[in-house]
């Protein structure tokens, strides 16, 4: 049995499934209510009878979609995304149960130019650029759509060589090729679905190397007052805005560009036009952090003349051996680290020789299978995602595949048996109890936390793990804390507005990622000022904040929050804080009579 919000509406959205067995006597119903992508009903008049008083209506526009092969591929196109998409690409809307071009001028006068903001910081696209190490020296950028130009003078007091246009603050500007193009929230302020399509086409035709996309999510809507129209809001400034949620943005863009949209936070994007760049993007993903247990690896020997004379440039030779888990080759070390050793008058085979007196086999030992799990890592992302894998990978990624495993059939059946782990829960709480251990995650009951910053110290299962999960929603850029599900095969990512700086931190959103039953639920928590307790368990022994949180969690549990607790709003803190006598000043729990007497 199913249940739709409104039969009458074109293309009815499903609310929910009731199934019931007979045989067995069970009953299992499923709920879509939440789901930011419902599944919707195509070709109503199978549904209802002849005698129906909107037969024809439904069999007319059942006919007319046919007749431009909208139905053609079925299976792409059952929940509203990707079927919005789809009648964008054909250049036609839905209005009733009718199919009109969109074309017409018909409609109110949008102002697009006043959704430009004054911003005094780079936006989130280009930080977003930034922090992965696409932007850098010698790179291009093109801002396309730029408005006021914030961007571009951000870039450019970076000393990089930034560009843009933009249709009303900069129209006569040059549309030049790039190795970077920004599309930065540009296809939410279009209202004209086709129009979105050339303006993501034109964008990515002149990137060399990668397209970043930003739009704006529906969780911004509850800020704007306006009034619908079209697939978005008419705001009281004039402008538009169309409101894209992560599934969406990446599906328009993938069927749109043929190419795979890589979330990196909310509602940004990357997609690569260049397949080693890409690569290479994936693979730096899944570098782990090297323990800094290694650096007592190196051998006290006394150093001979040439160690002194390329100094600190050989401790650098060493720090990419250990990196790399392999030894590099000449074109693999920085270009300012070769000129010196060729000023020092040392070849660069004496150099490796002088690096493998410095690197004892345990710490060799330890770099490569560190490494050789990062590449399990990408491997079974990879293939989880059934990306198509490209003939061409970056020379430094084939000589580690070539080193580490044989080759590359060997790099991908060690992925297939990472991602195939993931079933055994076993091997999951196996690598739960070393993260414990090791002090990178904590276990309550039996789910393990672990913050953000500690993933890449997890066990390559757990790595796997949060990496499927981060893919199969499309991104968790944002999330400052994992709860691995262990008995369930769930994972929940929590984000908070204010982790790193207040010992209480307000969370924002929680998400939980179903992977086995593949689903995802969403809780918005921004208006309950929820707030995190114990935050120390979770931060590691070098965070900056470490010695001040555990102090404020100790001062704390003499209220009787802490404990098991997690989360509390903030009126039962302030609540329980006031029974035992106490009061919150910043970063200290102190009795209340003693800020009454400073005051």
């Amino acid at each position: 049995m199913l249940t739709y919000e409104d039969f009458s509406s074109a293309f009815p959205i499903l609310l929910e499934s009731l199934t019931v067995d007979l045989g067995s006597g069970s009953v299992s119903a499923r709920s879509y209510r939440e789901r930011a992508n419902p599944p919707i009903l195509h070709r109503k008049e199978l549904l209802v009878g002849r005698d129906h008083p909107d037969f024809e209506l439904y069999l007319g526009l059942t006919r007319a979609l046919e007749t431009l092969g909208l139905l053609d591929d079925a299976a792409g196109i059952g929940t509203r995304g990707p079927w919005q998409t789809r009648l964008a690409l054909a250049g036609v809307r839905v209005e009733d149960h009718d199919l009109v071009q969109l074309d017409a001028a018909d409609g109110p006068t949008i102002h697009r130019h006043r959704a430009a903001i004054h911003r005094d910081g780079l936006s989130a696209p280009v930080q977003a650029l930034l922090t992965h190490g696409l932007i850098k020296s010698g790179v291009t950028v093109f801002d396309y759509g730029c408005g006021r130009g914030s961007d571009i003078r951000g870039l450019r007091d970076l000393d990089v060589q930034a560009s843009g246009w933009d249709p009303y603050f900069e129209p006569n500007a040059e549309l030049k090729p790039a190795d970077i193009v920004n599309l930065g929230f540009v296809l939410n302020v279009i209202e004209r679905p086709q129009e979105r399509l050339e303006a993501l086409r034109h964008a990515f035709a002149l990137a060399g190397r990668c397209l970043a996309i930003a739009v704006i999510q529906p969780n911004a809507a509850r800020w704007l007052t306006g009034r619908p129209y079209g697939d978005g809001v008419l705001t009281r400034l004039g402008t538009f805005q169309r409101f894209f949620t992560a599934e969406e943005v990446k599906t328009l863009v993938e069927q749109v560009l043929e190419r795979e949209a890589f979330a990196v936070s909310p509602g940004v994007f990357f997609v690569f036009k260049d397949a080693e760049a890409e690569q290479a993007f994936l693979l730096r993903r899944q570098d782990r952090r090297r323990p800094t247990v290694w650096s007592t690896a190196l051998r006290e020997d006394r150093l001979n003349a040439r160690k002194e004379a390329l100094g600190g440039e050989l401790d650098r030779i060493v720090d990419l051996v250990l990196e790399l888990g392999r030894w590099p080759f000449a074109d693999e070390v920085d270009d300012d680290v070769r000129v010196r050793i060729k000023a020092a008058g040392v070849g660069y085979p004496t150099v490796l020789r002088l690096a493998q007196s410095q690197v004892d086999d345990t710490a060799m030992v330890l770099a490569a299978e560190a490494r050789r799990e990062d590449l399990s890592v990408y491997f079974a992302l990879n293939l989880f995602n059934r990306r198509i894998a490209y003939r061409t990978l970056p020379i430094r990624l084939q000589r580690d595949v070539k080193a580490l495993f044989g080759g590359h059939a060997a790099g991908l059946e060690a992925g297939r048996r990472l991602l195939f782990s993931l079933a055994d829960i076993g091997c999951l709480k196996d690598a739960a109890k070393a993260s414990v251990a090791s002090g990178d995650a904590v276990m309550v009951d039996t789910a393990l936390w672990v913050s953000a910053e500690n993933v890449r110290r997890l066990p390559a299962i757990l790595r796997c793990f949060i990496g499927c999960a981060e893919r199969y929603f499309g991104g968790l850029e944002q999330a400052e804390l994992f709860k691995v599900h262990l008995d369930t095969g769930k994972l929940t990512a929590l984000a908070f507005s204010d982790f790193s700086t207040s010992p209480l931190p307000r969370l924002k959103t929680r998400v939980k990622i179903d992977l086995r039953r593949q689903r995802i639920d969403v809780f918005d928590h921004e208006e309950e000022d929820q707030r995190m307790v114990g935050k120390g368990r979770f931060l590691g022994r070098d965070h900056r904040t470490f010695a001040n949180q555990l102090a404020f969690d100790a001062a704390l549990a003499s209220s009787g929050l802490v404990g098991s607790q997690f989360r509390a709003r903030s009126g039962e803190i302030e609540a329980a804080l006031s029974q035992a006598g106490l009061v919150q000043d910043g970063w200290r729990i102190i009795p209340a009579k003693d800020l009454q007497e400073i005051a």
